[in-house]
């Protein structure tokens, strides 16, 4: 049965950061992710999912990807080898619910030639806006037919999204999507788009892809992360108010090493091992966002479906001190 939730909506609480916590979050998120047809469907990734409920997750993000050639090209479509089948997602989902977890579905576009998606302007527009809402439409039903709760509409598509041309292809699409699918949608806006995407009032939250830049301490200290988060918490706090949503974090993450705040998109820069940066980057986020009232869950990026993942360098929380905090943090809401 699919979770109902109330969606919370203005009461605003600033900087610098109230003792009064909100009521608990609707989404305590993790973002399961594969990049590898079958993988969802086998036993290590029902271990791993077993793994994100011991966090205290209350909810767990479901990956499933499409690809284009080009960022100017007009075909998008699934890779034989990487998008998991429908049968995988349909596994990902009982096996989450099974466990007492909302999901949220949340579809990407790639470029096979590296290109960031937020760099995707199709040559041919209508071409693409055809197979956009293809993709799009086909996951809205399957997540309907599972009994999904939140839905994402598009990840991270800033030129696409910001443009304003495209305003009514976008509430076109969202008004298929609603025709199709009964849970709350969003869309995953990168950190530094959410201001200029023109339709989230259309939609039931403001989604953010949260890799703001907080501090620059090789470990940073709690209070650091904190003050970090001050101007972007205003920001949101205006941006929320002005438009009327609750917003959620579709994607937080930060991978494990010096200097985990300061460029936390980057999954490429160079690094040292350093898990207490991670887990305190992961502390100070819970620990900020709970106190607002217009703040309705997050989701942290990521977690591998191979249950012995972590103890690298990268994103996942898996067997390092952030999966201990969020089993702490989760725990106390």
């Amino acid at each position: 049965m699919r979770y109902r939730f109330s969606l919370v909506l203005g009461f605003v609480v600033v900087m610098g950061f109230s003792n009064v916590s909100r009521a608990d979050l609707a989404f305590k998120g993790i973002q399961l992710v594969s990049w590898s047809k079958g993988e969802y469907s086998r036993k290590p990734c029902d271990m791993s999912i077993d793994n994100v409920r011991k966090t205290n997750a209350n909810a767990l993000g479901i990956l499933v990807t499409w690809y284009m050639d080009t960022p100017n090209s007009a075909e998008i479509e699934p890779d034989p080898l990487k998008t998991p089948s429908d049968e995988d997602i349909v596994h990902a989902i009982t096996e989450a619910q099974n466990r007492g977890m909302k999901v949220m579905l949340k579809p990407h576009v790639d470029v096979r030639d590296g290109s960031w998606r937020g760099s995707i302007s199709p040559t041919e527009k209508r071409s693409w806006w055809v197979n956009y809402e293809t993709f799009i439409l086909k996951y809205a039903r399957l997540a309907e037919a599972n009994e999904v709760e939140l839905f994402v509409i598009g990840t991270e598509l800033k030129r696409v999204a910001t443009d304003h041309s495209n305003e009514s292809s976008w509430i076109g699409l969202i008004e298929k999507v609603r025709s199709q699918f009964t849970g709350a949608i969003t869309y995953a806006a990168n950190w530094d788009e959410y201001q200029s995407i023109p339709f989230f009032q259309n939609l039931d939250y403001i989604g953010i892809d949260a890799y703001f830049p907080l501090c620059q301490s090789r470990t940073p200290t709690l209070d650091e992360l904190e003050r970090g988060w001050t101007k972007w918490v205003e920001e949101l706090s205006r941006f929320q108010a002005q438009v009327k949503k609750p917003v959620i974090f579709t994607e937080i993450g930060y991978r494990s090493i010096d200097y985990a705040g300061h460029e936390p998109w980057s999954w490429t820069k160079a690094g040292i091992y350093n898990g207490e940066a991670q887990a305190r980057c992961y502390e100070a986020a819970i620990q900020v966002f709970k106190q607002q009232q217009w703040f309705d869950g997050l989701f942290f990026w990521s977690w591998s479906v191979n249950p012995m993942a972590g103890g690298d360098q990268g994103f996942t929380p898996q067997r390092k001190p952030a999966e201990q905090v969020l089993t702490s943090l989760y725990g106390d809401e």
